[in-house]
């Protein structure tokens, strides 16, 4: 864990989302448009350390001014690192780069977390809690699909000459099929053509 030591006593440092949202309360910018102000670098840093203590349970009730005077250049620099390489990161995907208001909203309208939950993350640990939830949200969408596909397997079955398989119905694109089901299957217009029969009466 990352600490800043401000007039003789040691402080957590970390980006968190909490961070991201205060600070884009107090400027309406994004962190991706810090750039190299030294202002604004500054009063992130503060966001970070208040966020950190905040989420930590440690008082923390400086205002910005004392803080910045308190910073060693020691500390800032390493601050500044520690972003640089998050904006390095960043750039690779800045096609899908959202705000934190957009994130706080998946947090808390998609996901069920609360603001708190959501204010303690670090960028890495939401990261990792979208991808599962995702993943959790892709299951259950697929399972949906498949019970749909299998009662109309049941219902068509009564109405055709050979077993039916829910494959015979439709196949899903995260299915794959197997070779030898490939080169035994009739073709796909032909099966179209017996399914929609059977369906039609």
């Amino acid at each position: 864990m990352h600490k800043v030591k401000l007039y003789g006593k040691e402080y957590p440092s970390r980006m968190t989302m909490g961070a991201m949202i205060d600070f884009k309360r107090q400027t309406g910018k994004d962190v991706n448009d810090i750039g190299a102000e030294l202002e604004l670098l500054t009063l992130f840093m503060f966001c970070c350390v208040r966020s950190a203590c905040r989420a930590d349970g440690i008082t923390f009730d400086m205002e910005f001014d004392h803080f910045a005077d308190g910073i060693n250049l020691e500390d800032f620099a390493q601050f500044q690192e520690n972003l640089s390489e998050g904006a390095e990161g960043s750039k690779k995907k800045e096609d899908e780069s959202v705000t934190a208001e957009e994130l706080l909203g998946i947090a808390m309208g998609c996901m069920g977390m609360s603001m708190n939950d959501f204010s303690r993350c670090t960028p890495s640990e939401f990261s990792i809690a979208y991808k599962v939830w995702q993943e959790k949200e892709q299951r259950l969408e697929r399972e949906s699909w498949e019970q749909t596909r299998f009662l109309a397997c049941c219902m068509l079955q009564p109405h055709s000459k050979r077993k039916l398989l829910p494959t015979d119905i439709c196949r899903f694109s995260w299915e794959n099929q197997p070779q030898d089901e490939k080169e035994e299957s009739i073709s796909t217009k032909d099966r179209f053509d017996e399914i929609a029969k059977l369906w039609n009466g």
